[in-house]
């Protein structure tokens, strides 16, 4: 694998470790940390996804 796809695996997981943390945290404001986190993660899958889809479209445009 190249240094892209390394960096673009680095950006996703911190990507869903950080809304994670993020949903933790506003979640234990509200009193719900469980339902936060969940929140969280759902987000961060879903902007790590959309990372991977623009990554996908500009290494096909490269090409």
């Amino acid at each position: 694998m190249n240094d892209g796809g390394h960096l673009i695996k680095k950006i996703k997981r911190r990507i869903i470790s950080g809304f994670t943390i993020l949903g933790l945290g506003i979640g234990m404001i509200f009193g719900k940390p469980v339902a936060g986190c969940l929140i969280g993660l759902g987000i961060g899958l879903l902007v790590s996804s959309f990372v991977y889809c623009i990554d996908i479209k500009l290494n096909k445009s490269l090409s």
